[in-house]
Order: C-alpha cells, then sequence, then structure tokens
C-alpha cells in the first residue's frame, strides 16, 4: 500500500506500513492491553481504565450475551466498549443496540464480581482502587445508567458517526463515542504506531455533568420537587424517608442533576433506592440489589421479590418492571395501602436478613 504518513529517523525518511487488524480479536487485544486508547481529549491527566474483562458475561432473562471489552474508569463509571471491523455489516445497524442492551443489563454483574475481576488485572503491587465508596459509587451509577459507551473499530463510516452523536444529544447519563484505530508499522523495524481518530466526542459540559455530581440533602430534593410543580411526588418521597428511618434504615442522598437518587441502607448494606427525574418529575422505587436478594433475603432473583410483594398484596399491574435483574414501581403506588403494606412486610424481611 502507499504510505502516507511517516517517521524521520537520524535523518531517514522511513514510510508507516498500515497492519490489518484482522480477526476483530487483533482489535480486541490492542485496545484491552491500551486503554488509554480510549481517552477523550477533554479527560483529565489521571483518568484510568481499569480492566474487568474481555468477552463479559451479561445475562438477559434467560439468555448470555457478551460484552466485548469492559472496564471501570477512575470515576467508577463503567465503560462498554464494543469492537467491530468496517467491513463488519453490523457496524452501524447493529452494533449501537447491541452495546445499549449490555448497558441496559449491566446489573446482572454484581459488584463483588466487578471487584474480583479489577484486582485480578492490577499489576503486582498496585494499589486497588475497590474501596467502600468507590463500590458504592460503581453500584449508583449502574442504578443511574450512568456509563460510557464506546464504539472502537478500523473505520467508522459516516452513519455510525451522525447514530453517535444523536445518542449523545438525546441522552442524559449515557455518554457514547467512537474510536477510529489505525496500527501501522516503521518499515524495515518492530516499532508500532497507533493512530486513532475520535468521532462523536461529547461535549465536555456533558462530561463534566456526569463526573461532577452535586451532593443534596433530602430538604433539598424535596424543595426542588415542589419548586418543580411536583408536589405530589414530595409529600410521597417524604413521609417514605421518614417511615424508613422509623423502620432502622439509614437514608443517604446521593448525586446527580436530572435523576436525585436517595439509597436506603440497613447495616451498610443497600436495600432499596429511591430516583426523582426532574425531567418528568417522576419518583421510582428501585429494588436492584442482586446481592443483598440473594444472600439476605435468600430470593433466587426478583421474580421471587415480585411474587413474595404480590403474595403480600401488592397489586402485580403496579409493578412498572420487573425482571430477573431489578423490580421497578411508582413510589406513588405506595398511596395504596395494601401496597404499601406489602412493601413495608419485604423492608421486615429485610432487616431481619441482614
Amino acid at each position: 500500500m502507499n504510505a502516507s504518513l511517516y517517521s524521520i529517523t537520524d535523518s531517514s525518511l522511513l514510510p508507516l506500513e498500515e497492519e490489518d487488524l484482522k480477526p476483530e480479536t487483533v482489535l480486541q487485544e490492542l485496545i484491552f492491553d491500551n486503554p488509554e486508547i480510549l481517552k477523550l481529549p477533554s479527560d483529565e491527566d489521571d483518568y484510568r481504565l481499569y480492566k474487568v474483562s474481555k468477552e463479559q458475561s451479561v445475562k438477559k432473562q434467560n439468555t448470555v450475551n457478551w460484552v466485548d471489552i469492559l472496564f471501570v474508569d477512575s470515576n467508577a463509571i463503567p465503560v462498554i466498549v464494543e469492537t467491530k471491523l468496517e467491513k463488519n455489516n453490523e457496524i452501524y445497524r447493529v452494533v449501537t443496540a447491541q452495546a445499549l442492551d449490555y448497558a441496559a443489563n449491566l446489573s446482572s454483574i454484581s459488584i463483588q464480581k466487578f471487584k474480583e475481576k479489577i484486582e485480578s488485572n492490577l499489576h503486582a503491587g498496585e494499589n486497588t482502587p475497590c474501596s467502600k465508596e468507590f463500590l458504592d459509587k460503581l453500584e449508583e451509577n449502574i442504578e443511574r445508567n450512568n456509563m460510557r459507551i464506546i464504539i472502537a473499530a478500523d473505520g467508522i463510516p459516516s452513519d455510525l458517526e451522525k447514530i453517535l452523536s444523536f445518542m449523545n444529544a438525546v441522552m442524559q447519563e449515557i455518554t457514547c463515542y467512537g474510536i477510529e484505530v489505525k496500527k501501522m508499522k516503521i518499515k524495515n523495524t518492530g516499532t508500532v504506531v497507533v493512530q486513532r481518530r475520535v468521532v462523536g466526542i461529547p461535549s465536555s459540559e456533558k462530561i463534566s455533568s456526569i463526573n461532577d455530581k452535586y451532593e443534596w440533602t433530602i430538604e433539598e430534593i424535596l424543595n426542588k420537587m415542589r419548586d418543580k410543580g411536583y408536589k405530589d411526588n414530595a409529600e410521597l418521597l417524604s413521609g417514605f424517608v421518614n417511615k424508613m428511618k422509623q423502620q432502622g434504615f439509614s437514608v443517604n442522598p446521593g448525586a446527580g442533576k436530572t435523576e436525585i437518587g436517595i439509597s436506603y441502607k440497613h447495616q451498610k448494606d443497600k436495600v432499596v433506592s429511591t430516583y426523582f427525574d426532574d425531567r418528568n418529575g417522576s419518583c421510582m422505587v428501585y429494588i436492584i440489589n442482586k446481592f443483598f436478594v440473594q444472600d439476605h433475603l435468600g430470593f433466587s432473583d426478583y421474580n421471587d421479590v415480585k411474587q413474595f410483594l404480590v403474595t403480600e398484596g401488592f397489586k402485580e399491574e403496579d409493578i412498572f418492571k420487573s425482571t430477573s435483574a431489578y423490580l421497578i414501581f411508582s413510589i406513588n403506588r405506595l398511596s395504596a395501602l395494601n401496597n404499601e403494606m406489602a412493601f413495608f412486610a419485604l423492608m421486615d424481611k429485610a432487616r431481619q436478613g441482614c
């Protein structure tokens, strides 16, 4: 091929020859071994990507899918990387849908599994990032769908670039972009050079808003809900917070700008979370800590949680969404007495299991 890049060494002009990245695993290995390739220009100098796994399994109901590469960054944000070759017909038709599917089911991987895999990939003597604070933040980011999705390929067509830019514009918490990678070798030497192009770059304001979260108090959250005109949900949330406190749970406001979370813990184990979305006024209750459900409640998955609630009198149609990995319902459903009694029967069981 005709080289368009050259290296000047000791007054010699040496052409750079592009190397084939086939099969796809070659590209995958290159990125996994050199995660700095994925950094954005706006990332801080000390920004770091911690390796989790290649071909990481992600469970979806009765099926298992495989994430090409999974990292967690130094902000405890999961990073999903899908690798594709430009000639693959899936490069823009399927790849973004695949990545979003994996992101939606990332909670099927336990936080303990993340910890084990991150630490197994550290260099000898390297300090682990997996403090309790880091792992709690990772769990919160997964709950809030706060993550990066990166499409890495040897060539990114304009259609895919448009899709990535569109996704960045419409999705608040998820950052999407593409990395076009070319691997080259200086002729007659063993020196390898990697050229990359970032496409669909998210704005620095978006990256900043995701990484720099405002720390709320309960009263600030309630006042924000009232100011936005969602007084009914504010009163429901206030009553929920007070009752959880009365039941012996600690109440821990989270961070966020559009989705504002509160986690409820018993003896340091997170049992449930609530999230207020100031874009539409919704306030949802999330039961998503799979480790807690299995180890403390003795349930195999969230279908068992759903069955318990329904048996205790919770109306099945009032459960917004239930899968094997999580259960969600709107806080206004607790205004029905039977639903409230069923929920707090579950909380009683949670306290006993701690």
